[in-house]
């Protein structure tokens, strides 16, 4: 998972992930057939540890706006976790790929739709969105995935933080108060 991140599709080398996984070229064409399957595996895999636990850690918001407040400050600091490279996977080798791989590009486009409808679902639940919760989060996604570009390209926790609070009154209340960096 961390070569692909780190390098995308393309630039991750069998030596490279082979090297990474501490087994041969067969043992990794016999358990994933090849790279493509293990590629699909490393998705799985970041959507099970980086993904969905981000997700489910912004269950316990009272209102949209707590919501969307949480939501990014998972997304802030998971994309500029130590512990991981810099960015989101999905949005770092997307680019690599959708040109090219219409199976690539549906497959990842119906992840990004699936968190996009879990947020618009729990935004439905709460009943307080400021806009269409469908819009709401259509628009939290995207802006997440800018974030994400940002943190490849370097940005620190405290610059994705004041991105954040910079475009949170646009969607709700001006007057609502913004949760200190």
């Amino acid at each position: 998972m961390r070569v692909f991140w780190l390098r995308g599709y393309e630039g991750a080398s069998l030596s490279d992930l082979t090297g990474a996984m501490g087994i041969n070229k067969p043992s990794l064409y016999a358990r994933f057939n090849d790279k493509r399957g293990l590629f699909l595996a490393a998705i799985e895999r970041y959507n099970e540890v980086v993904g969905s636990p981000k997700l489910q850690r912004i269950i316990d918001g009272k209102t949209v706006h707590e919501t969307v407040v949480a939501y990014f400050e998972e997304i802030n600091t998971s994309l500029t976790s130590s512990d991981t490279p810099p960015g989101c996977m999905l949005n770092s080798v997307v680019t690599d790929l959708a040109g090219r791989d219409d199976e690539m590009r549906t497959y990842i486009s119906d992840l990004i739709e699936a968190t996009e409808a879990f947020l618009a679902k729990r935004f439905q639940e709460l009943g307080d969105a400021p806009m269409d919760e469908q819009a709401l989060a259509e628009i939290i996604v995207s802006f997440g995935q800018s974030l994400a570009a940002r943190a490849r390209l370097g940005a620190t926790y405290t610059e994705l933080a004041n991105r954040t609070n910079r475009f949170l009154p646009l969607i709700f209340r001006p007057d609502e108060p913004v949760p200190p960096d």
